[in-house]
C-alpha cells in the first residue's frame, strides 16, 4: 500500500492534535490525579464528539480549496518590512514594560533559579495594583502587529536582511526573558511547542533544506529544551504547589505518586511530572462540573475572560455575562475556581453557544486549521502563518482554557487578523473560480 506523501503532510496537524488530545484524556482518566467524576459517560462522550468534530472540520477542506496567492516583484509591504516593524515594536514594548514596573520584579538570574518566588512577587504586585496601565492598553492596540514578528520571521527567514534576522532573534529572546521575570511556565512551553511547526512548515514549503546533521542537531536542541523545561517546571511547581494543577486538599483531590505515569521518573522529577499531568488535564474536571450546570446566555462574550471579566465590568459596569458563564456557575456551586483552575476550552465556548453549539465551533476551528496549514505550506501567504500560530496556541490549550481569546492582546489579534485573512482568501478564491470559468468557456 503506497502512502500519499502530499496527503499525509496536509493531514499531519489533525493527526498530531487528535493524538495529543486523546493522550490528555487518557492521562486525565488514568493518570496520577484522582478526579471525582459524577458522570463519566457524559464527560467522555462529550469529549469524543468534540474530537470527532475537530477531525470532520479539518477533513472538510477539499484539496482544490487552496488559493494561489499572487506574487509581486517589489511589494510595498513584503516580509522584510513587516517583520522589521513588528520586531522593533516588540523590542520597544519589552523595554517599556520591563522598566515600567522594574521594582515589582526580581532579577532575571534570581527568577530563573527561583521561579516560584518571582511568580509570588508578581501576584502580590498585581493584587496591589488598581486598574490597567495606559501602556497595557496601548499594547492591546498594537497586538496584531506585535504578533507578526515570530511566525513571519521564521517562515520567511530567507527573505530577511541580517538586521531584521537579529531583530527577530531579539524578539524571541526578550519574550522569554519577560516570561522568566514573571516566574511563569507559559513562555517557555509556547516556544517549545510552536516553533518546531514553523521549522517543519519551512521544510515542506521548500524554503529550508537542512542537511541530515543539521536536522538531527535541531531536533536534539528542542529535545534538550524540553528536558530543561521539565526540570524548570518541577522547580516551579514545588514552590507553587497548590496554586494550580488541581492540587486542592479542600476538594479532596490528591496525586498518587505510585501511578504508572510518574513512578518510573527520578524522585525529584516525580513531583514535577505529577504537577504537569494535573496542569495539563485538570480542565477536564472543570468541564465535568460544567456539564451539570444549566445554560444561561452570556451575550456573546462568555468565551473570553478579558471581555467579560475586564472590559465590560470596568468600562460599562456590566457583570451579567461573567456571572452567567459556566466557569462562574461552577465556582459558585462547587468552589472550583474559574480563574485559579482550568475548565478546558469547552465551557467558555458553551457559555455563548451551549454545549451542543460547541461542536459546531470546534468543527469550524478544525476547518480553519486545515486552511491555515495549507496556505502556510504553500509558502506565499503572509497572513496564514500568523493565523496558524494562533490556532496552534488555541489547540494546545484546549484541555486548559480558551487561551487565544483569554487576554486582551489575543482578542485583538484574533478578531483582527483571522477575519482579514479569511476575507483576502475568499477574494483570491473567487478570482480563481472566475478565471477557471472563463477558460472553460
Amino acid at each position: 500500500m503506497q502512502i500519499n506523501k502530499k496527503k499525509l503532510i496536509q493531514n499531519i496537524p489533525i493527526i498530531f492534535f487528535f493524538g495529543y488530545l486523546t493522550v490528555t484524556v487518557i492521562l486525565f482518566a488514568f493518570g496520577p490525579w484522582q478526579w471525582p467524576i459524577n458522570s463519566p459517560l457524559k464527560l467522555y462522550g462529550f469529549l469524543a464528539i468534540a474530537h470527532l468534530s475537530l477531525v470532520l472540520g479539518y477533513i472538510s477542506l477539499k484539496g482544490n480549496s487552496v488559493p494561489t496567492y499572487p506574487k509581486r516583484r517589489k511589494p510595498k509591504w513584503g516580509p522584510e518590512n513587516i517583520v522589521a516593524v513588528s520586531s522593533l515594536l516588540n523590542i520597544v514594548f519589552f523595554v517599556l514594560l520591563f522598566f515600567s514596573n522594574v521594582e515589582e520584579r526580581i532579577a532575571i538570574t534570581e527568577a530563573a533559579l527561583d521561579p516560584a518566588r518571582a511568580y509570588a512577587q508578581l501576584a502580590v504586585s498585581e493584587l496591589e495594583r488598581t486598574g490597567t496601565t495606559m501602556l497595557t492598553y496601548i499594547r492591546f492596540i498594537f497586538a496584531p502587529v506585535l504578533l507578526l514578528s515570530i511566525p513571519l520571521g521564521i517562515m520567511f527567514w530567507e527573505k530577511l536582511g541580517k538586521k531584521t534576522r537579529v531583530a527577530v532573534l531579539l524578539t524571541i529572546t526578550t519574550n522569554l526573558l519577560l516570561w522568566t521575570t514573571t516566574g511563569k511556565n507559559k513562555g517557555f512551553a509556547d516556544f517549545i511547542l510552536i516553533i518546531p511547526w514553523f521549522l517543519f512548515a519551512r521544510v515542506v514549503a521548500g524554503k529550508w533544506k537542512p542537511k541530515r546533521t543539521l536536522a538531527i542537531l535541531t531536533c536534539a536542541l528542542f529535545i534538550g529544551f524540553s528536558i530543561l523545561f521539565l526540570f524548570y517546571f518541577s522547580i516551579n511547581y514545588e514552590g507553587r504547589m497548590g496554586t494550580y494543577g488541581g492540587s486542592s486538599s479542600s476538594l479532596g483531590i490528591h496525586a498518587d505518586y505510585d501511578n504508572i505515569f510518574v513512578r518510573h521518573f527520578p524522585d525529584r522529577l516525580q513531583y514535577g511530572m505529577a504537577g504537569l499531568a494535573g496542569y495539563i488535564t485538570n480542565g477536564y474536571f472543570g468541564l465535568s462540573l460544567s456539564l451539570d450546570r444549566p445554560f444561561f446566555f452570556s451575550y456573546g462574550i462568555g468565551h473570553s475572560i478579558f471581555l467579560h471579566n475586564i472590559v465590560f465590568p470596568r468600562l460599562f459596569n456590566i457583570t451579567a455575562p461573567m456571572e452567567r458563564s459556566y466557569p462562574y456557575q461552577v465556582e459558585e456551586s462547587t468552589g472550583w475556581l474559574r480563574l485559579g483552575h482550568w475548565h478546558s476550552i469547552y465551557p467558555w465556548l458553551a457559555s455563548d453557544v451551549t454545549f451542543y453549539g460547541t461542536f459546531i465551533v470546534i468543527f469550524l476551528i478544525g476547518r480553519l486549521l486545515a486552511m491555515s496549514w495549507s496556505d502556510t505550506i504553500s509558502g506565499s501567504s503572509l497572513l496564514a502563518p500568523v493565523v496558524l500560530y494562533q490556532l496552534l496556541m488555541m489547540l494546545y490549550y484546549f484541555p486548559a482554557n480558551n487561551q487565544a481569546l483569554a487576554f486582551g492582546d489575543g482578542v485583538m489579534s484574533f478578531w483582527t487578523l483571522i477575519p482579514l485573512w479569511i476575507w483576502r482568501r475568499k477574494r483570491i478564491m473567487r478570482k480563481k473560480v472566475n478565471t477557471e470559468i472563463s477558460l472553460a468557456e
